[in-house]
Protein backbone atom coordinates (compact mmCIF):
# COMPACT_ATOMS: atom_id res chain seq x y z
CA UNK A 1 0.00 0.00 0.00
CA UNK A 2 1.06 3.60 -0.58
CA UNK A 3 1.64 5.77 2.48
CA UNK A 4 -1.60 7.65 1.76
CA UNK A 5 -3.53 4.37 1.57
CA UNK A 6 -1.96 3.10 4.83
CA UNK A 7 -2.93 6.32 6.61
CA UNK A 8 -6.48 6.07 5.27
CA UNK A 9 -6.81 2.45 6.39
CA UNK A 10 -5.35 3.31 9.82
CA UNK A 11 -7.92 6.10 10.24
CA UNK A 12 -10.74 3.70 9.36
CA UNK A 13 -9.37 1.04 11.72
CA UNK A 14 -9.28 3.68 14.48
CA UNK A 15 -12.96 4.41 13.86
CA UNK A 16 -13.77 0.70 14.07
CA UNK A 17 -11.85 0.07 17.29
CA UNK A 18 -13.13 3.24 19.00
CA UNK A 19 -16.80 2.71 18.14
CA UNK A 20 -17.39 -1.06 17.91
CA UNK A 21 -18.42 -2.93 21.06
CA UNK A 22 -16.98 -0.33 23.46
CA UNK A 23 -18.29 -0.56 27.01
CA UNK A 24 -19.64 2.74 28.31
CA UNK A 25 -21.96 3.85 31.11
CA UNK A 26 -24.74 3.97 28.50
CA UNK A 27 -24.16 0.41 27.29
CA UNK A 28 -23.98 -0.84 30.88
CA UNK A 29 -27.35 0.75 31.68
CA UNK A 30 -28.97 -0.10 28.34
CA UNK A 31 -27.73 -3.68 27.81
CA UNK A 32 -26.42 -4.77 31.23
CA UNK A 33 -23.08 -4.55 32.98
CA UNK A 34 -20.30 -5.48 30.55
CA UNK A 35 -22.70 -6.43 27.75
CA UNK A 36 -22.30 -4.45 24.56
CA UNK A 37 -23.44 -5.14 20.99
CA UNK A 38 -21.20 -5.24 17.95
CA UNK A 39 -21.82 -3.03 14.93
CA UNK A 40 -24.91 -4.12 13.04
CA UNK A 41 -22.98 -4.17 9.75
CA UNK A 42 -19.23 -4.84 9.62
CA UNK A 43 -18.93 -6.09 6.04
CA UNK A 44 -15.41 -5.59 4.76
CA UNK A 45 -14.04 -3.76 7.79
CA UNK A 46 -10.46 -4.67 8.74
CA UNK A 47 -10.13 -7.12 5.85
CA UNK A 48 -7.76 -6.99 2.90
CA UNK A 49 -10.69 -5.90 0.76
CA UNK A 50 -10.42 -2.38 -0.67
CA UNK A 51 -11.70 -0.03 2.03
CA UNK A 52 -13.90 1.69 -0.57
CA UNK A 53 -15.99 -1.51 -0.47
CA UNK A 54 -16.33 -1.57 3.32
CA UNK A 55 -19.83 -1.03 4.67
CA UNK A 56 -20.68 2.67 4.93
CA UNK A 57 -17.50 3.94 3.24
CA UNK A 58 -17.79 6.04 0.08
CA UNK A 59 -14.73 6.93 -2.01
CA UNK A 60 -14.07 9.19 -4.95
CA UNK A 61 -12.84 7.70 -8.25
CA UNK A 62 -9.21 7.91 -7.04
CA UNK A 63 -9.93 5.79 -3.95
CA UNK A 64 -9.93 8.55 -1.33
CA UNK A 65 -12.60 8.26 1.34
CA UNK A 66 -15.03 11.14 0.97
CA UNK A 67 -17.86 9.97 3.23
CA UNK A 68 -18.53 7.54 6.05
CA UNK A 69 -22.14 6.68 6.84
CA UNK A 70 -22.52 4.43 9.87
CA UNK A 71 -25.86 5.82 11.05
CA UNK A 72 -28.05 3.26 12.82
CA UNK A 73 -25.14 0.83 12.92
CA UNK A 74 -24.95 0.39 16.69
CA UNK A 75 -21.84 2.45 17.33
CA UNK A 76 -20.66 2.77 20.93
CA UNK A 77 -17.69 4.57 22.44
CA UNK A 78 -16.38 7.80 20.93
CA UNK A 79 -15.23 8.97 17.54
CA UNK A 80 -11.42 8.92 17.58
CA UNK A 81 -9.86 12.34 18.06
CA UNK A 82 -7.24 11.51 15.43
CA UNK A 83 -9.94 11.33 12.75
CA UNK A 84 -11.43 14.73 12.02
Amino acid sequence: YSEEKRIQRLALASIFYCTNAVITEYTDSEYGQGVVPQWTHQEGWLTNENECNWFGVLCDPTGKVISIDLADNGLTGSWPATVA
